[in-house]
């Protein structure tokens, strides 16, 4: 045998190997972290059922553009201590085990420096750039430069980076990092005063959520008055997000905990507050680093009940092997429009992604999605907006690498985060338009200068587009990790880091005033923290966190890192424009998305009504119209609204069956608000569903087939249970709240048995009636049921030679061997050859009967051909023909399907294609042709390219096998994987 080069997909793994090694580093560190102490906890209900927690939604038709539509298991959260009860982090705790966390690269980090924090709120004036033009303050005081409340937030704890988040609400401000027990998190009041903690997230979880990883996120739920949590678990093979959302509006008490699995690790997991939902994005890490799209079910996670969620996988970006969209996140009082879905964004280098060479505008894709949590399968994903934007350039030190931005008297270079819009995607909504603002680092000179991008997108009804734009790069210093906001007077805080040969890594902040010319920003910039020290780990940031006020409308809070020595800190600030003033004015909106009735029971609906502090009038309300019935009554009929929410419940009277909406006016003297509230009237289910599938009295049914009925109308639900024979007193399996008319159980069911099953549709006016089937299972992998005798169509033993077989490529033909045979003396032997070829056995033609109920083809295949589990250099398929083209059959194999792809950019013929390699003993294959009908013939075919290190293929033993009636039923006859057949002319018998 040949020695053979290096191929090119053979060097290509090597690198990737490498690329992937911190992704196996990040699993050892978190496999060797000590488990936290979990927390005593009252269980709400049952533990989620163990397997696989999620549904994949196998719709014919694809929705919108989304790839897959992933449906999460409905989860029952657990309730946890108040935070007041648990226990707080020690302020000494042991720092030894520094390490660096979340699977991006990672560095050896230096000595923790224990000197005391440095900071300062000095003004630095900045020069005029291109796009960040110097304009004058225009009677804008400086007071905007100058916090009114900057501390120091939580500081090193042993891991890098801390990923900064913070949020206020009506009396606290939260404050999360990560740390060595996944993440930890602090309150304050308002005045900066600590109230609680540090205390690790996952003390308030339980099972996987027990044992926390990082990357948390905190949001205050204004519309509801709550708040919400989140962190993943430590190991990447549990696939976890943990989510945690208030029991009340004070953070100090209990948390309902949510375990939800997903396809894969979420990466970078980041998340936004919409109407009906808590929204999110992830760099989920397999099969192939996609960007993942999810909507949570908040209205089932504010009650504590069990929640699910909705994913999507849109298509990734070339060049990027990190891929991350952005969610909408909701600041201030207003909602988004009755009815609107979240918005997801990210930014498009087109000649960084391949997409196209346009010299003159790169884009901002902003994509949305319905989110339909009672039925699912409704969701789609679609892009809204594809907005053009000024040529930036995310290339500051390639496409992947995570050491680029340098630092005052080191060599560690800092993770710019070149690949995603940065945290936070702050949307507000002024009633006349809607904003959103977004940011990211850009290379400002071509030689890897980081600079921040910022842009105001704006919807004045005709859809989203640019506003305005501007890049913040004054001088030869390193600006990134940006925050960015707008207050309700429209003027624009941005938050970032600033590095460079001059300095060490400080955090600082700028802005503009609504009423400076479109894209500048003020010519000053206030330090937070003042860097003095270089970080010792290239992972800095990941994020930082800036979030409006939702009570004034004005204040900006701010958190983020800093290097007040060799290890990094944290500070937490505010600061407000000094030409800002809160709105007084009152808040409309429904309690619940819609509302559900049984036909006969009393309909009535309600609405929050709330008002920010100093607003002191009379708020009257008016209901009606309703779609159909009338308005009885409106309770209250007036009140004077305050910052706590207050419910007016509408009563209707004689509302019809179907779905009805009702409006509730409200007015004061100097504003006015009307909303629409939806809800549905049920009738009693008299309807039964029609079974689909399996098939009545079917046979030969797979073990874990998809059970499909028609859809009733006015069924929210269905149930399902299943028994062996037709007994269900006592089901085997019973599955209820399925919210679409098709589900494949989790647990698979047995071989050649009897079942019987029956479906029954639910609503809130009860559940209707059983329909009922029965079906037999399959029986093992190639064999016939009783009753049933194997009718050969062909076998071959290569006994006889490969005379009744076709050989193509005369150079490269098949041969008849004894150098290998599972039986006899002789197989077939397809060697690899030391240049591009492919060696083609083609087999006579097979007639199959028409009245067969189960098809196979069996063979023994021994192989010893180039290739590994991941890459098949060289590789055997097999396809078949039925009067037609040739397709794909090896694959399909219930005991030996293929082993890994042969890479496209090979010259191995068989390039792009699954196939057999690497080495393996006699096995047996056993496929599954029982949808042939028609003249089969089969082709094996051997590919090898250039040069050659391994002997080939063998084939023996083949036979084609039907599952006919037995001409003999009581002498029943079945046919067992392994026996092999013999026969004359006249008789068949089985031999073994």
């Amino acid at each position: 045998m040949s020695s053979k080069p290096i191929k090119a997909k053979k060097v290509n793994f090597i690198i990737a190997a490498i690329f992937l090694l911190p992704a196996f580093i990040f699993v050892a560190l978190f496999a060797t972290k000590p488990s936290s102490q979990a927390p005593e906890s009252v269980q709400r209900s049952a533990e989620r059922p163990e397997g696989e927690p999620i549904t994949l939604i196998r719709d014919k038709e694809k929705k919108g553009n989304d790839q897959s539509l992933v449906v999460g298991e409905r989860v029952t959260p657990t309730l946890s201590k108040p935070v007041r009860e648990l226990p707080t982090i020690a302020a000494d705790r042991n720092l030894s085990l520094a390490r660096e966390v979340n699977p991006r690269i990672s560095h050896q980090i230096l000595k923790n420096d224990t000197d005391s924090p440095f900071f300062t709120t000095e003004v630095i004036e900045i020069g005029p750039t291109e796009t960040a033009k110097t304009p004058d303050f225009r009677g804008v005081s400086n007071n905007f430069l100058e916090p009114s409340l900057n501390i120091e937030g939580m500081g090193f704890n042993g891991v890098n980076p801390p990923d900064p988040a913070g949020a206020i609400g009506k009396d606290h401000y939260i404050q999360m990092i990560n740390s060595p027990s996944g993440s930890d998190f602090v309150i304050y009041d308002r005045e900066g005063t600590l109230l609680s903690g540090p205390t690790a997230v996952d003390t308030l979880g339980t099972g996987d959520c027990a044992d926390g990883g990082g990357d948390p996120v905190v949001i205050y739920d204004q519309l509801a008055d709550r708040w919400f949590m989140s962190e993943f678990n430590s190991t990447i093979s549990k696939r976890t997000l943990c989510h945690y959302v208030s029991v009340t509006a004070d953070p100090m008490g209990a948390w309902y905990a949510y375990i939800f699995v997903t396809p894969s690790f979420p990466d970078y997991p980041k998340y936004g507050l919409w109407n009906n939902a808590y929204v999110g994005t992830a760099n989920e890490s397999s099969p192939s680093f996609e960007p993942a799209i999810y909507a949570f079910d908040r209205e089932s996670m504010l009650a504590g009940d069990p929640a699910t969620y909705i994913r999507f996988a849109p298509d990734k970006l070339s060049g990027f092997g990190f891929q991350a969209f952005a969610p909408a996140d909701l600041d201030g009082q207003t909602p988004p429009p009755v009815g609107s879905d979240p918005l997801y964004l990210r930014h498009v280098d087109d000649e960084s992604h391949n997409i196209s060479d346009n010299p003159s505008s790169d884009f901002i894709e902003v994509w949305t999605m319905s989110a339909d949590f009672e039925t699912p399968a409704n969701s789609s994903f679609s892009r809204l907006a594809n907005i053009p934007i000024p040529e930036f350039d995310s290339n500051v030190c390639g496409l992947s690498s995570f050491r680029c931005v340098p630092q005052n008297g080191s060599s560690t270079l800092l993770d710019p985060v070149r690949e995603v819009l940065m945290n936070r995607i702050s949307y507000l909504n002024f009633g006349t338009h809607q904003t959103m603002m977004v940011n990211m680092v850009t290379d400002a000179n071509g030689s890897d200068l980081h600079a921040i991008y910022w842009a105001e997108l704006r919807d004045s009804g005709g859809g989203w587009g640019l506003h305005q734009q501007g890049i913040l790069s004054p001088d030869d210093q390193h600006r990134w990790m940006g925050s960015i906001g707008m207050d309700q007077s429209q003027n624009i805080a941005l938050l970032y880091n600033v590095s460079g040969s001059s300095t060490f890594p400080s955090l600082r902040y700028t802005g503009r005033t609504a009423d400076m010319t479109l894209g500048e920003l003020l010519t000053a910039e206030t330090i937070l923290g003042q860097g003095v020290a270089a970080n010792g780990s290239s992972r800095y940031g990941d994020y930082s966190t800036l979030t409006l006020d939702p009570f004034d409308g004005c204040t900006f809070w701010a958190t983020g890192q800093y290097n007040p020595g060799s290890a990094w800190g944290t500070r937490i600030a505010s600061f407000k424009f000094p030409n800002c003033s809160q709105a007084e004015q009152f808040f409309l909106l429904p309690t619940a998305e819609t509302y559900e009735f049984v036909d006969g029971d009393d309909v009535s609906v309600s609405a929050l009504v709330r008002a920010t502090d100093g607003f002191t009038e009379t708020v009257t309300f008016v209901g009606g119209p309703s779609s159909s019935g009338s308005v009885s009554t409106v309770s209250p009929s007036a009140i004077a609204p305050s910052t706590t929410p207050s419910t007016v419940t509408l009563t209707i009277e004689n509302a019809e069956i179907g779905a009805n909406s009702v409006t509730l006016a409200a007015s004061s003297p100097s504003q006015t608000a009307t909303i629409s509230i939806d809800f549905t009237v049920v009738a009693t289910l008299t309807e039964a569903v029609e079974l689909i599938s399996p098939e009545a009295g079917g046979t030969y049914i797979p073990i874990s087939p998809q059970f499909e009925w028609s859809a009733v109308e006015t069924a929210t639900s269905y149930e399902l249970q299943i028994t062996i024979g037709d007994d269900f007193s006592t089901p085997l399996q019973s599955v209820s709240d399925i919210l679409t008319p098709s589900i494949v159980l989790s647990a698979a069911l047995a071989n050649q048995t009897e079942y019987s099953w029956r479906v029954r549709p639910v609503n809130a006016a009860g559940k209707g009636p059983w329909a009922t089937s029965s079906f037999i299972t399959a029986p093992p992998a190639g064999q016939c049921m009783p009753g049933e005798e194997p009718n050969i169509v062909y076998q071959t033993g290569f006994e006889d030679g490969l005379a009744d077989w076709t050989l193509e490529d005369a150079d490269a033909s098949w041969e008849q061997s004894t150098d290998q045979a599972s039986e006899g003396d002789f197989s077939a032997k397809g060697t690899t050859l030391a240049f591009p070829a492919q060696k083609v056995m083609i087999s006579p033609e097979m007639f199959l009967s028409q009245a067969a109920d189960a098809r196979w083809v069996r063979f023994d295949l021994w192989r010893n051909i180039e290739g590994d589990a991941t890459t098949c250099y060289d590789g055997l398929t097999l396809d078949y023909a039925a009067g037609g083209d040739w397709n794909p059959l090896g694959q399909l194999s219930t005991t030996d399907p293929y082993d890994a792809q042969v890479p496209d950019n090979l010259d191995n013929p068989l390039a792009g294609q699954n196939a057999w390699c690497g080495s393996k003993p006699w096995t047996e294959n056993l496929i599954d042709i029982s949808e042939i009908s028609a003249p089969i013939q089969l082709r094996f075919t051997l590919g090898s390219d250039q040069s050659i290190s391994a002997d080939g293929a063998y084939v023996d033993r083949l036979s084609v096998y039907e599952c006919n009636p037995s001409n003999n039923p009581i002498n029943q006859t079945v046919f067992f994987p392994g026996v092999w057949f013999s026969y004359s002319p006249n008789t068949q018998r089985i031999s073994e």
